[in-house]
């Protein structure tokens, strides 16, 4: 009888067992970044890129997509804990996955991270990518534009 007690003393507390991570898909809006291709080429500026991006962006249906995964318990923590961001962009053929902290309060999600790829400087700014679990959406600072959905597994 003891031999059957502990596994599931242990599956009730979470040992022994793969659970389910919480997942939000946020995709950035594409038509601005092709209207702004679409004005450069015919001002001939950045001809080249904003060529790639009217080809290959519109296929992926976003700019960026970043998915952030946790786990379930992150959301009544009290203070910053792990998750994982996997960043898309649509001109990059690689995804990256980074480290992030996630807080939280009854409607935000806030990640904190590295950004995946470097500004035009050369560096890797520290961010934070804030997401209303109201209304599904998303964005950096002010600028909640993203569509957020959660992702079922």
């Amino acid at each position: 009888m003891k031999a059957l007690l502990y596994p599931t003393l242990a599956i009730l507390a979470g040992c022994g067992g793969e659970q389910k991570l919480v997942r939000y898909v946020c995709e950035e809006p594409l038509e601005k970044y092709l209207s702004d291709a679409r004005a450069n080429i015919a001002k001939d500026y950045e001809v080249e890129k904003s060529s790639r991006l009217l080809t290959v962006c519109p296929e992926k249906g976003f700019h960026r997509r970043y998915t952030f995964s946790f786990h379930p318990s992150a959301t009544v923590a009290r203070g910053a804990v792990d998750a994982s961001v996997v960043a898309a962009w649509c001109m990059d053929a690689t995804e990256r996955q980074i480290e992030a902290k996630l807080t939280s309060s009854p409607s935000m999600l806030t990640f904190r991270f590295t950004y995946p790829w470097s500004t035009e400087t050369g560096k890797f700014p520290r961010t934070e990518f804030r997401l209303n679990q109201s209304n599904m959406k998303g964005g950096f600072f002010e600028d909640m534009v993203w569509s957020c959905r959660l992702q079922q597994q």
